[in-house]
């Protein structure tokens, strides 16, 4: 029953709702300079925006699955949230959660004109589940585990990146581009994003990733396909 149960990749309602909110942000964010090149264009803006929410959906339901595939795996689960923060620093917690992760996406596009991308919508929410660690070595979920959870997101944003470079239509570099923003966005190390878990849990794994990311995004477009799946 157990092993059944660990194969299944379920989103609640709950995730859902903060998954479409995540989209709907990204989606304009990625769309932001695509209104008409010279001048607006209300039916190109709206086809861009459109097309934008549909790769930004797709990419953020495979990072989430990716991290919840792994979690399974470690004997946890994980569950899709709006980036958000309660207190800054050691102050006072506030009475309510800030969505950090819509604020300054939306505030980096609209005072760079587009031009700079925060991608930081979302956090995933990892807790350990006993029924599932009944034959791991540790009762509690390791730092370690949690880094590879952790890790499973951006790995899996870069590899749909890599494996739309194989194509050259608009879309696929649409997916190119939006996930090594979600995969490099998501390893910055700040509270409850990924690259924080992986650097608490293991700083050599953070570095070794962070490292073979920012290679991959920046040699990935001067690379053929071959080279680059390789």
């Amino acid at each position: 029953m157990i092993s059944k149960n660990m194969k299944k990749i379920k989103f609640t309602k709950k995730e859902m709702l903060h998954l479409l909110s995540a989209t709907l942000v990204l989606g304009f964010v990625f769309s932001f300079r695509e209104w008409g090149t010279v001048s607006f264009d209300l039916v190109t803006g709206l086809t861009n925006l459109f097309i934008s929410i549909i790769v930004v959906f797709l990419s953020l339901l495979l990072h989430e699955a990716a991290h919840k595939f792994i979690a399974k795996k470690q004997g946890a689960e994980t569950e899709f949230r709006i980036w958000s923060i309660q207190r800054i620093g050691f102050r006072k917690e506030f009475k309510r959660k800030i969505p950090i992760g819509i604020i300054l996406p939306l505030l980096f596009a609209f005072f760079s004109n587009g031009k700079i991308t925060l991608a930081t919508t979302e956090t995933s929410k990892i807790d350990e589940n006993p029924l599932y660690r009944t034959r791991k070595k540790f009762s509690h979920l390791t730092g370690l585990e949690t880094a590879f959870i952790a890790l499973a997101g951006p790995l899996a944003s870069l590899l749909l990146a890599l494996l739309f470079k194989a194509f050259a239509d608009p879309i696929s570099l649409k997916f190119i581009m939006v996930n090594f923003w979600i995969a490099g966005s998501s390893m910055l190390p700040f509270p409850n994003l990924d690259g924080l878990k992986i650097a608490m849990g293991s700083l050599p794994l953070y570095i070794l990733s962070s490292i073979f990311m920012l290679v991959c995004i920046f040699v990935t477009p001067y690379l053929n396909v071959v080279i680059t799946i390789l």
